[in-house]
Parts: C-alpha cells; structure tokens; sequence
C-alpha cells in the first residue's frame, strides 16, 4: 500500500488522520512541524504528503518550498489541510505546487477522495514516465547495434552476434572466416567532397554489398559497418583458403563498378584482409585485429586487393610502435594543437562556448585526428601528459577569449578513462583554475557513457570531487554507449549532448526525432542542459530549436578552428 506522510502539529487531528488512513490499509508517517515533516520526506520519500498550513516556525508553505526544490522528493503529491479558505492563501498554495486543499473541519470521506484522487493521478503520471522511458531505452537499445547511416550492423551487434552465427554453421568442413573491407583514401574523399557526399558513398556501397549478398556458391551471413571506412562480412559456404580468396575476389568485383553519388561517378579502391577461425580465433576481437592487420597490408599494394592474415604480420605490423615512439616527442616538439568548435545557446543564437579538440600536426604524416593517435596513448602514461597539456592549454585560452570579449564562456574539455581515475586529477584541476584565475564553471568536462561504466562507484566518487569544485560534467555522444537513463540519474551530471548519429537528418528521419525528443523531455526532467552535436544544416537546427534543445554544436555553426580564428565568434 502507498506510504503517506502527516504533517500535523495538532495531535488530535494528526491522530484521526492516522488512524482513519491506517483503517484504510496505508502506511503512514508521521510529524509534529514542518521542519521534521521535510526531513522524513527527504529520509524515507513517501507517495504522498497531508500537511497542514498554519505551524509555528516551518508552515505548510514553506515545507512546499522545500519539497519542490529537492529533485528527489519534489514530484511528491502534496494536499494541505488549513481553516484559512481566504483566495489569497489558496492561491498562494496552488502557486507553489499543491495539489489540493482540504477544509478543517473535514470529514473521512473528503480526506480518503482527496487522497485517492491525487494518487490515481500520480500513479497514471508515473506509469506514463516509465512507458516513456522504456521505449526511449528500447529505442536506443535499437539504435545502440545498428550504423545509422547505412542501417547495417554495428561492430557491437557483429561481436554479440557472431558466437551464434558460428554455431548455427550446419556443414563441419567449413571455415569460420572473417572479411574485412576498406576503403582507400576515404578520408581525403570526405575532406574533399564533403562529408554529404562521402555519407552517400556509403550508402550505395551498402547498396551494392547487400545487393549480393547471395553470390553463385557463396553468401555472406552478415555485413556490418565497424568504422567510417570500413566493413566486416562474415561469409558462409567457405570450405578452403581457394575459396576464400574467391570470395575476396568477387567482392573486389562487386566494389569495382564505379559509383555515381550525385551526378558525379567516382570510383573506389578497396583493400581487403581476411582471417580465419580456428587458425585466426574464437574472439571476435582477435579477429577484427588480424583482419586488419592484413587490410593495412594489402593497403600497401596498388589497386585493389586482399590479404589473408598471417602470424608474421602482426611483427611486421610496426606503425603502431612508431606513432607510439614518436607521440612520446609530440608534446615537446610543440606538434600537438587545440582546435575549437564554438556551441550556440539556441535561443540567444549567441556563441556560449567551444569544445577543445585535439590535432597532431606531423612533419611527416601531416595532421592526424584523436581517433587515430589517443587509442595508443590510452594504452600508455602519454594520455595522462598529454591530457594535462590540453586542460592546461584550453583553461589558458577561455581565459584570454573571457578578458577580450568581456563576458562569460565555456571550455568544454574531453576527459579520457584514465585521466577520470587518477587520484592528482582534482587537486590538478583546482592549480589550474587558481593560476588563471578561472571560474570553475567556466570549464566543463566532458565524459563517454563508457568511461563512466568501467568503475561507476569510483566514477561517482571523483565526479562528486569535481563538483565540489564548481567544475561542470557533461556526458558526450549519449545514446552511443550503453544507452541506458538510469545512470543519468545516478551521477551528477549539468550537460548531455546527443550524439550525431540522433542528429543526422532528423527531420527526415521519424524514429530519430522520436528518441531525440524524448532525450530531451527526459533531460529537462532531470534539470540536465541539453546540446545537439553534429548539426550540419538548418532543419536540423530548427527541429532542435522548436524541441526546447538547449543549445547545438556543428558544421553549421563552425568548424573546429584555431583560438585566434575563434574570435570572430566573440564579439565584444
């Protein structure tokens, strides 16, 4: 039965309340004042408050005050029993959130109506909340294993799925084989033509891979879209290494007809790496490895091609240990720099702050992206050199941006798993701002949902550490992880940004705005500031502004750029 809790300092009354709720077979709570009327609210929150207006020291209006200023206790139903009926108080009541009044003297019936009343309509909000939230889950969970672009499998499904897919192999003299495919110079297409144009590429490749995914004697079990520029296909039917290769083969075949993406024909050089089960290994991950290591080999060859993984590549394979020698010298040799993409509040349209992004500008392999050179660091010391370099680097210049433009912005700074842990992160964080004389909230940091996961009660214990400081928390590329709401609620988060993957089209897409929608209305609950990533056109800013999003980051506003290409952003 539902728990209600009296708020009475008249014993009599609180005693006939009790006993007339207690015959009815409720729980109740009781309280003399307010003040210990708040504070069994906080301690043991019950499903519903009785409360009478007129107490000494902490009235009725002022325990409504508290209770709706606390997050967790502040949906509680509130009725409040009072002789005053004057307009002026009722109103004022009514102004502040109760739910109903009650008039003393009263009777049982009017006091278990009013009851019954107002935990129906809880009870209905409630079931409404949770319907929201789990198809909101079901929706990312949906979302979570599929490439958004394409609607292929993601590497997540393809590691979940492909233990069954072994198992339902029906012919015992077949080899369990992985095929990885990707595509040559890719990034320097989508610098060059534009990221609108590189999505459709995509696209009419995952076309014309599904289109054959029945091949004479072959057939692929499944095809899933692991990185921008790469696939995995998973073949059935394969009974000999000649097979394999012949299967690569037609693969190239398929990939050779040139593409036409729009109205221009473009075509692609493909290079492939294969490996197998049980030479290669049961782990997926293992696999994925070995098939790339024997893609960036058959990358060494001109034109298209495929490689089959051997041991030996994997010694030979020494591009890894070189970035990681020569990361080693980055900071020293001044080749690490901070790129900045300014967020909009999208109301104002005003530039609110910039997220710190990092490049290697390299003598030899020119500027390389975070997701090509911090995997290795991560797995070393460096990410924590250099990971104090950029909070460094990045508090400095939203200093001097805050003293030219004369008012407050934000940094928002990306925080790696390792960095989050370690126990000289706070006090390091404090010896920042202290020497540039920053206010903490002028700094947000912001963190992966997998971050979070890897040990979520130290996670919790240095966020709290963090706050304590004034420093805000956001949590970045939501929906992507582990798409869960529950641990929003958990830790003490200011800011969520919503993936791109959300963003994409969102006005074309109805499953998109859905969710989207939904995030936000779940965020606002939650008192969570909400920004859009990836807006690259105007319909996706306006379905975001007319939804309530707090603010976007994008193309559209800017690309990442150097600090003194900033200002033009910040007007004085």
């Amino acid at each position: 039965m539902p728990k209600i809790l009296i708020i009475e300092d008249e014993p009599q009354i609180r005693d006939i309340i009790q006993e007339i709720l207690e015959c009815e077979g409720y729980r109740t709570l009781e309280a003399d004042n307010g003040l210990t009327g708040l504070q069994l609210a906080q301690q043991s929150p019950p499903d519903l408050i009785v409360c009478d207006v007129m107490m000494p020291e902490l009235d009725g209006f002022d325990v409504l005050k508290g209770l709706r200023a606390n997050p967790g206790i502040g949906s509680i139903p509130m009725i409040f029993l009072t002789a005053k009926t004057d307009r002026a108080s009722v109103r004022k009541g009514m102004n502040l959130g109760a739910d109903d009044y009650i008039t003393k003297p009263f009777t049982h019936l009017e006091l278990l109506s009013a009851i019954d009343a107002r935990l129906k309509k809880q009870a209905l909000v409630t079931q409404q909340y949770t319907q929201t939230i789990q198809g909101l889950e079901a929706g990312l969970n949906a979302l979570t294993y599929y490439d958004h672009l394409t609607q292929l499998p993601n590497r997540r499904l393809l590691e979940e799925q492909f233990q069954h897919i072994q198992a339902e192999k029906q012919i015992a003299d077949t080899l369990d084989a992985l095929v990885l495919v990707g595509i040559d110079r890719f990034e320097w297409i989508k610098s060059t033509l534009g990221a609108a144009f590189s999505d459709q590429l995509v696209q009419a490749i995952t076309q014309q891979l599904s289109a054959h995914r029945y091949m004479g004697n072959y057939a692929m079990a499944m095809v899933a879209r692991i990185e921008a520029d790469q696939f995995a296909i998973i073949p059935r039917n394969i009974k000999s290494r000649p097979d394999l290769d012949q299967f690569a083969k037609q693969i190239l075949d398929i990939l050779a007809t040139p593409f036409y993406v729009v109205d221009q024909e473009l075509c692609i050089t493909p290079s492939i790496g294969m490996t197998c089960y049980p030479k290669g290994s049961t782990d997926i991950g293992t696999l994925i490895s070995n098939a790339e290591i024997a893609m960036y080999q058959s990358k060494q060859q001109v034109g298209p091609s495929a490689e089959f993984y051997l041991p030996t590549m994997r010694s030979q394979c020494s591009q890894t240990l070189t970035m990681a020698a020569r990361l080693r010298h980055a900071l020293d040799k001044n080749e690490l720099r901070l790129y900045y993409q300014p967020h909009i509040d999208l109301q104002t349209s005003q530039v609110v702050g910039a997220e710190a992004l990092l490049r290697w500008h390299h003598p030899e392999w020119g500027v390389l992206s975070p997701n090509v050179f911090i995997p290795i660091a991560e797995e070393t010391d460096l990410i924590l050199d250099i990971g104090e370099w950029v909070l460094r680097t990045s508090c400095l210049q939203v200093k001097r941006w805050q003293q030219t433009c004369g008012r407050p912005l934000q940094m928002l700074v990306n925080l790696s798993p390792r960095q989050l842990i370690q126990p000289a992160l706070p006090p390091m964080l404090h010896e920042i701002l202290s020497g540039n004389a920053l206010e903490p909230n002028s700094l947000v940091l912001e963190l992966t949902e997998s971050t979070l996961m890897q040990d979520p009660d130290l996670a919790l214990k240095v966020m709290h550490q963090i706050k304590a400081t004034g420093i805000r928390l956001s949590i970045d590329d939501f929906g992507t992880g582990y798409s869960s709401l529950s641990y929003l609620q958990r830790f003490p988060l200011d800011i969520l940004k919503i993936d791109r993957g959300f963003i994409h089209e969102i006005n074309r897409q109805p499953t998109n705005a859905a969710i989207t929608t939904a995030i936000i209305q779940m965020g606002h609950k939650l008192g969570l500031s909400l920004i859009g990533e990836g807006v690259e056109t105007l319909a996706e800013r306006k379905f975001l502004l007319d939804h309530q999003c707090d603010g976007i980051q994008g193309y559209l506003i800017s690309p990442p750029l150097p600090a003194a290409e900033l200002l033009k952003y910040f007007p004085e």
